[in-house]
C-alpha cells in the first residue's frame, strides 16, 4: 500500500497552499 500513500502524499501537496 505504498502507492496510494505516495499519491495521497502528491495530492496533499497539490492542495497544501
Amino acid at each position: 500500500m505504498n502507492d496510494l500513500v505516495s499519491e495521497y502524499q502528491q495530492y496533499q501537496d497539490a492542495t497544501a497552499e
